[in-house]
Protein backbone atom coordinates (compact mmCIF):
# COMPACT_ATOMS: atom_id res chain seq x y z
CA UNK A 1 0.00 0.00 0.00
CA UNK A 2 1.15 3.25 -0.84
CA UNK A 3 1.99 6.29 1.89
CA UNK A 4 -1.32 8.00 2.37
CA UNK A 5 -2.32 10.67 5.21
CA UNK A 6 -3.52 9.27 8.93
CA UNK A 7 -6.57 10.72 10.78
CA UNK A 8 -7.52 7.79 13.15
CA UNK A 9 -4.87 6.79 15.46
CA UNK A 10 -0.95 6.59 15.53
CA UNK A 11 0.91 6.99 12.30
CA UNK A 12 4.14 5.36 11.31
CA UNK A 13 6.54 6.92 9.21
CA UNK A 14 6.69 3.37 6.66
CA UNK A 15 2.64 4.21 5.72
CA UNK A 16 1.97 7.86 6.65
CA UNK A 17 3.05 11.13 5.75
CA UNK A 18 4.16 13.09 8.82
CA UNK A 19 6.19 15.65 10.58
CA UNK A 20 8.84 14.54 12.82
CA UNK A 21 7.18 13.49 15.76
CA UNK A 22 9.56 13.97 18.56
CA UNK A 23 9.28 17.69 17.40
CA UNK A 24 6.45 18.08 19.79
CA UNK A 25 8.18 16.96 22.43
CA UNK A 26 11.59 19.40 22.99
CA UNK A 27 11.75 19.17 26.69
CA UNK A 28 10.66 15.86 27.64
CA UNK A 29 14.04 14.35 27.60
CA UNK A 30 14.88 16.96 30.35
CA UNK A 31 12.01 16.21 32.27
CA UNK A 32 12.80 12.53 31.71
CA UNK A 33 16.38 12.58 33.05
CA UNK A 34 15.51 14.71 36.16
CA UNK A 35 12.68 11.93 37.08
CA UNK A 36 9.76 14.67 36.76
CA UNK A 37 6.22 12.95 35.96
CA UNK A 38 4.35 14.78 32.73
CA UNK A 39 1.28 15.11 31.49
CA UNK A 40 0.49 15.04 27.79
CA UNK A 41 -2.96 17.04 27.10
CA UNK A 42 -3.99 18.25 23.55
CA UNK A 43 -7.00 18.19 21.45
CA UNK A 44 -7.79 14.72 19.55
CA UNK A 45 -5.53 13.76 16.16
CA UNK A 46 -2.73 16.16 17.64
CA UNK A 47 -0.12 13.80 17.24
CA UNK A 48 0.18 12.90 20.93
CA UNK A 49 0.60 9.10 21.00
CA UNK A 50 2.18 8.98 17.54
CA UNK A 51 5.03 11.52 19.45
CA UNK A 52 5.13 9.55 22.76
CA UNK A 53 5.43 6.28 20.73
CA UNK A 54 8.82 7.22 19.02
CA UNK A 55 10.19 8.72 22.30
CA UNK A 56 9.46 5.88 23.99
CA UNK A 57 10.96 3.59 21.10
CA UNK A 58 14.51 6.17 20.87
CA UNK A 59 14.60 6.31 25.34
CA UNK A 60 14.43 2.24 25.00
CA UNK A 61 17.20 1.88 22.33
CA UNK A 62 19.34 4.16 24.00
CA UNK A 63 19.32 1.78 26.85
CA UNK A 64 19.62 4.20 29.55
CA UNK A 65 15.44 3.46 30.05
CA UNK A 66 12.65 0.59 29.38
CA UNK A 67 10.26 2.74 28.76
CA UNK A 68 6.17 1.82 28.78
CA UNK A 69 3.57 3.71 27.37
CA UNK A 70 0.21 3.38 29.11
CA UNK A 71 -2.84 5.16 27.71
CA UNK A 72 -5.94 5.95 29.11
CA UNK A 73 -8.10 6.30 25.44
CA UNK A 74 -10.16 3.33 26.37
CA UNK A 75 -11.63 6.07 29.73
CA UNK A 76 -12.88 8.44 26.88
CA UNK A 77 -16.36 6.38 26.11
CA UNK A 78 -17.19 6.93 29.92
CA UNK A 79 -16.61 10.40 29.97
CA UNK A 80 -18.98 10.79 32.78
CA UNK A 81 -19.27 7.82 34.28
CA UNK A 82 -16.45 6.89 36.71
CA UNK A 83 -17.28 3.47 37.51
CA UNK A 84 -17.45 2.92 33.92
CA UNK A 85 -13.60 4.84 33.66
CA UNK A 86 -12.55 2.38 36.83
CA UNK A 87 -13.36 -0.76 35.11
CA UNK A 88 -10.60 0.06 32.30
CA UNK A 89 -8.15 2.02 33.73
CA UNK A 90 -5.12 1.49 35.55
CA UNK A 91 -6.34 1.61 39.21
CA UNK A 92 -3.44 1.00 42.58
CA UNK A 93 -5.07 -1.01 45.18
CA UNK A 94 -3.81 -0.50 49.19
CA UNK A 95 -3.59 -3.71 50.31
CA UNK A 96 -1.75 -4.60 53.56
CA UNK A 97 1.64 -2.70 53.76
CA UNK A 98 2.47 -0.80 50.70
CA UNK A 99 0.63 -0.27 47.62
CA UNK A 100 0.79 -2.76 44.35
CA UNK A 101 2.03 -0.41 41.63
CA UNK A 102 -0.72 -1.21 38.86
CA UNK A 103 -3.70 -3.13 38.57
CA UNK A 104 -5.67 -3.30 35.07
CA UNK A 105 -9.02 -3.95 35.10
CA UNK A 106 -11.27 -4.52 31.98
CA UNK A 107 -14.54 -6.43 31.70
CA UNK A 108 -13.95 -9.40 34.19
CA UNK A 109 -10.23 -9.62 34.19
CA UNK A 110 -7.66 -8.25 36.56
CA UNK A 111 -3.67 -8.35 36.05
CA UNK A 112 -1.71 -7.06 39.05
CA UNK A 113 1.78 -5.96 38.24
CA UNK A 114 4.86 -5.49 40.70
CA UNK A 115 7.25 -2.67 38.93
CA UNK A 116 10.48 -3.32 40.85
CA UNK A 117 14.42 -0.76 40.41
CA UNK A 118 17.02 -2.39 40.71
CA UNK A 119 19.65 -0.01 41.23
CA UNK A 120 23.29 0.21 41.85
CA UNK A 121 25.05 -0.86 45.51
CA UNK A 122 21.24 -2.55 45.80
CA UNK A 123 20.92 -6.26 45.65
CA UNK A 124 18.59 -7.81 43.57
CA UNK A 125 14.67 -6.76 43.80
CA UNK A 126 13.47 -10.48 42.66
CA UNK A 127 12.99 -12.06 46.02
CA UNK A 128 11.25 -8.89 47.60
CA UNK A 129 9.14 -8.27 44.62
CA UNK A 130 8.01 -11.66 44.79
CA UNK A 131 6.93 -11.49 48.04
CA UNK A 132 5.29 -8.11 47.66
CA UNK A 133 3.22 -9.35 44.66
CA UNK A 134 2.31 -12.49 46.28
CA UNK A 135 0.52 -10.26 49.33
CA UNK A 136 -1.40 -7.98 46.42
CA UNK A 137 -2.55 -11.46 44.55
CA UNK A 138 -3.53 -12.77 47.65
CA UNK A 139 -5.69 -9.71 48.84
CA UNK A 140 -7.16 -9.71 44.98
CA UNK A 141 -7.98 -13.09 44.90
CA UNK A 142 -5.70 -13.72 42.10
CA UNK A 143 -3.96 -16.82 41.31
CA UNK A 144 -0.98 -14.96 38.96
CA UNK A 145 0.47 -11.39 38.41
CA UNK A 146 3.38 -9.83 36.62
CA UNK A 147 6.97 -8.48 38.40
CA UNK A 148 9.18 -6.37 36.30
CA UNK A 149 12.63 -5.72 37.04
CA UNK A 150 13.91 -2.35 35.73
CA UNK A 151 18.26 -3.03 35.78
CA UNK A 152 19.32 0.99 36.33
CA UNK A 153 23.04 -0.35 37.33
CA UNK A 154 25.22 0.75 35.42
CA UNK A 155 26.81 -2.33 34.67
CA UNK A 156 23.72 -3.82 32.75
CA UNK A 157 23.81 -2.53 29.78
CA UNK A 158 21.21 -1.74 27.03
CA UNK A 159 18.01 -2.29 27.56
CA UNK A 160 17.06 -3.38 24.30
CA UNK A 161 20.25 -6.51 24.82
CA UNK A 162 18.98 -7.20 28.30
CA UNK A 163 14.48 -7.47 28.24
CA UNK A 164 13.56 -10.99 28.49
CA UNK A 165 10.67 -12.43 29.77
CA UNK A 166 10.37 -16.21 31.68
CA UNK A 167 7.59 -17.50 34.16
CA UNK A 168 8.16 -17.95 37.84
CA UNK A 169 6.46 -19.40 40.62
CA UNK A 170 6.15 -17.21 43.64
CA UNK A 171 7.02 -18.04 47.41
CA UNK A 172 3.50 -19.06 48.01
CA UNK A 173 3.16 -20.84 43.95
CA UNK A 174 1.42 -18.80 42.16
CA UNK A 175 2.51 -18.22 38.65
CA UNK A 176 4.56 -15.19 38.13
CA UNK A 177 5.63 -13.56 34.60
CA UNK A 178 8.69 -12.08 34.98
CA UNK A 179 10.38 -9.42 32.95
CA UNK A 180 13.56 -7.67 33.18
CA UNK A 181 14.39 -4.80 31.49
Amino acid sequence: MPRHFNTAGPCRPEDHYMLPPLRRLPNLRELIDQAHYFVIHAPRQIGKTTALMAFASELTVAGRHAAVLCSAEEGQAFRSDIDGVEEVLLDEYAIGRGRMDLCLRMGGVKLAMELKVWRDGKGDPLKRGLEQLDRYLEGLGLGEGWLVIFDQRTSAGRASGRTRREEVVSPAGRRVVLVRA
